[in-house]
């Protein structure tokens, strides 16, 4: 059986949590869900949730820049307000392209950073876009605004709580 987009982009995240942590030991446990709900979810030495969306496709801009444009429904959303009532909950995002080799990027949103943009989002869900500029942090525009800058190396530094 071939390789699920899904398993490249979820496993490029995994990956990056494992390889960072050396030595030090972590404890991964996938969290089973309704696949009809939400499937994206693992649980970090039992302490905090990790969702990840990704995006197969980004759009080129100018001088070497990239964007992916990720929404969220309202359903998503909810759900992942639902988790941070367990836990403490991180988004990464995963900007992909259709060629291995191309510009990706993983941007990872904190727990308040997330609910700060899921507060102002409405009926239709929550719209963000993620800009990847070479030799700049990686930029979290919501509603044509930068609202976050992002170190491109936040994943691969994140103190995962527990650990």
């Amino acid at each position: 059986m071939g390789i699920q987009i899904f398993e490249l982009f979820h496993g490029a995240v995994l990956a990056k949590i494992m390889r960072s942590y050396g030595d030090r030991p972590v404890v991964l446990r996938l969290v089973e869900v309704n696949p009809k709900e939400y499937w994206s979810v693992y649980t970090l030495n039992d302490e905090v949730h990790l969702v990840v969306k990704y995006r197969t496709r980004a759009n080129k801009l100018s001088k070497g820049r990239w964007s992916w444009n990720f929404v969220f429904s309202p359903e998503e959303i909810h759900l992942i307000k639902k988790l941070q009532d367990d836990k403490m909950t991180y988004v990464a995002l995963v900007g992909g392209q259709r060629f291995v080799g191309e510009v990706m990027e993983i941007g990872l949103l904190s727990d308040e950073e997330f609910m700060q943009l899921a507060q102002g989002s409405n009926e239709s869900g929550l719209a963000i876009t993620m800009r990847y500029q070479p030799g700049h942090q990686l930029r979290i525009v919501h509603n044509r605004k930068i609202v976050y800058k992002i170190p491109r190396s936040k994943l691969d530094g994140w103190k995962i709580p527990g650990g």
